[in-house]
């Protein structure tokens, strides 16, 4: 088993390298305008270098990329989204109701 903190900085790019290969496809599927990235692998000791992913990724899809960014929140991310998501149906579900 290899640690995050273990890993050379050539494992390292290398790990950029397939993150922006998936990012490609994930983008090819759903065309996101932006893409959040977190975790232990991405805001830990030692982690991928997000320049790398970018550049990487902005070689596969040239135009229109969507941004890549890090995650701000932390631990709290997936609260914080779940709650906007049920803003978000809970207002269309209102919109409905209205016509």
């Amino acid at each position: 088993r290899c640690e995050p903190h273990a890993l050379k900085p050539d494992h390292r790019e290398a790990l950029a390298d397939v993150l922006a290969a998936g990012l490609f496809y994930a983008h090819m599927h759903w065309r996101p305008d932006v893409f959040v990235l977190g975790g232990a692998m991405m805001l830990g000791k030692n982690p991928i270098p997000i320049d790398r992913v970018r550049k990487k990724f902005a070689a596969y899809v040239p135009r229109a990329a969507p941004h890549i960014r890090l995650a701000l929140l932390g631990d709290m991310s997936g609260l914080h989204g779940a709650r906007i998501l049920a803003q978000h149906m809970q207002h269309h579900q209102q919109k409905r109701r209205m016509s």
